[in-house]
């Protein structure tokens, strides 16, 4: 899971991701790595890609799915999703602020 994390952080920390990369999985002893941002990332240009969310909120949902929730006999990928979308206001609990509806 470390990994996981790791890998989640080149895409939230706001640097640019090939110095993060490289920085990351670059070989320490090479003396001649350009760390200069590329200026094409999404990091590079300023473009968010996930919405800041509110952990209370998603603890709130989650909570109440896993823990309370006795709808949802089978606890999977297309149960939570069905569950989530059905929690009244949940883009303010998750968002604090009201989104536009999406469809994966």
């Amino acid at each position: 899971i470390d990994d996981l994390l790791k890998g989640a952080n080149v895409f939230v920390a706001g640097k640019c991701y090939a110095v993060t990369f490289e920085t990351i999985l670059g070989n320490p002893s090479s003396p001649s790595v350009d760390l200069s941002p590329c200026l094409d990332c999404p990091a590079c240009r300023e473009v968010k890609l996930f919405p800041k969310l509110n952990r209370q909120g998603v603890v709130e949902v989650l909570f109440d799915y896993f823990i309370t929730s006795s709808t949802a006999t089978h606890k999977n990928l297309a149960n939570t999703i069905a569950f989530i979308r059905k929690v009244p206001n949940v883009d303010h609990k998750v968002f604090r602020k009201k989104v536009k509806k999406l469809n994966p």
